[in-house]
């Protein structure tokens, strides 16, 4: 019950968060049900291990970030021709780390998080913000960084420390 309550108040706060109204299912998946699909993936791993919400976090993270540096790497022209970039889909890279992290640690859940992953990369092909390939290397890049992140013994960027605490930093191995 305690765990429903906090999916609730997560889902809650992502919808007041999106005044403006879907136009169409693909608006809302690209929009608040992207929002709310991250959201329920952070807070279910915080549910469930002690630092699996801060790998969660430093999975989401991560990922963003490789997929905006790609993006300012090819600047490859979106479909609908604004001024942001294209390859690869920071929404589909996103949505595919959090549905692999989460299909790790919840093997019974996998076909859901990896169905909703799927439809919000979809949702962006649809909307002509990005073209297959964008959304197909983003769901590889997500998937990737999440089993990074899943080999890693700390973490890259967000990591527990020994007393509970949370730790910000950048690590290298050579």
């Amino acid at each position: 019950m305690e765990r429903m309550l906090k999916y609730a108040a997560v889902f809650g706060l992502v919808a007041l968060s999106s005044f403006a109204p879907a136009d169409s299912a693909a608006d809302f998946l690209s929009g608040t049900g992207y929002k709310a699909f991250l959201a329920f993936g952070v807070v279910h791993a915080f549910g469930s291990e002690h630092d699996g919400g801060v790998r969660s976090l430093d999975t989401l993270l991560c990922s963003g970030l490789a997929a905006e540096g790609l993006k300012r790497l090819t600047r490859v022209e979106r479909p609908d021709h604004t001024d942001h970039e294209s390859f690869p889909s920071g929404h589909a890279t996103t949505a595919f780390a959090i549905a692999t992290f989460e299909a790790d640690h919840h093997r019974s859940e996998a076909p859901l998080w990896y169905l909703g992953a799927g439809l919000i990369a979809q949702s962006r092909v649809d909307l002509h913000r990005h073209h297959e390939t964008d959304v197909l290397a983003g769901a590889a890049l997500g998937f990737l960084m999440a089993r990074a992140e899943e080999r890693s013994k700390d973490g890259f960027l967000i990591r527990p420390t020994p007393t509970g605490a949370v730790a910000l930093g950048i690590s290298l191995k050579f």
